[in-house]
């Protein structure tokens, strides 16, 4: 855990889904992890 509070976790995706998850990251300017972590997020309905 890092000091923030952040577990770190390993996840394969596939090319398709780790080129949306780094053009995102891009186009908002944002981190890889941010954009997964929204994702994620978004998707379990979490604030």
């Amino acid at each position: 855990m890092t000091p923030g509070g952040l577990n770190r976790v390993s996840t394969y995706l596939l090319p398709e889904e780790r080129e949306a998850v780094r053009r995102r990251a891009f186009e908002q300017d944002d981190s890889i992890s941010e954009v997964i972590r929204a994702a994620i997020r978004s998707y379990l309905d979490l604030p």
